[in-house]
């Protein structure tokens, strides 16, 4: 497996932590589409498999359904205006990962636990912690 730095992700997705930072904090308040999947391109300190990155797919009312690289999970997100909260439980799959991908995919999932809010620039969102700092930094895929 290829493993790529965190920030070397981002940029090649055109998203710095700080960047991702200046472009949230300037965004127009905009609310998570419908339908819409987003692909982590940083996740605060960790190390993101290229092959295998985690994904969260919002869906009608709030549903939403995600991936660590490995397992698959749903649930339901409880949205405010830029608040956002996701389920402390998912139903999921329990697959069998190799070390690498459990690790990121655990990382992944309690990152999600510390999520309190969002902003949305464009196709690129940060999730930010309750104290405003950064948890992760996601761009919407195609």
């Amino acid at each position: 497996m290829i493993f790529k730095r965190v920030s070397t992700l981002a940029v090649a997705a055109g998203l710095t932590v700080a960047g991702a930072m200046e472009s949230a904090a300037s965004g127009d308040g905009t609310s998570i589409e419908e339908n819409s999947t987003w692909q982590v391109v940083e996740l605060a300190g960790t190390d993101l498999i290229a092959e295998s990155m985690p994904e969260i797919q919002f869906g009608e009312s709030g549903r939403i359904g995600l991936t660590g690289g490995c397992n698959r999970f749903m649930g339901q997100v409880e949205m405010d205006g830029s608040s956002l909260m996701f389920p402390e439980n998912m139903a999921g799959t329990l697959m069998a990962c190799p070390p690498q991908l459990e690790d990121q995919e655990k990382a992944f999932l309690a990152a999600l636990g510390r999520v309190a809010s969002y902003r949305i620039e464009g196709k690129g969102m940060m999730f930010l912690d309750a104290d405003g700092e950064p948890v992760m930094a996601l761009t919407m895929t195609e």
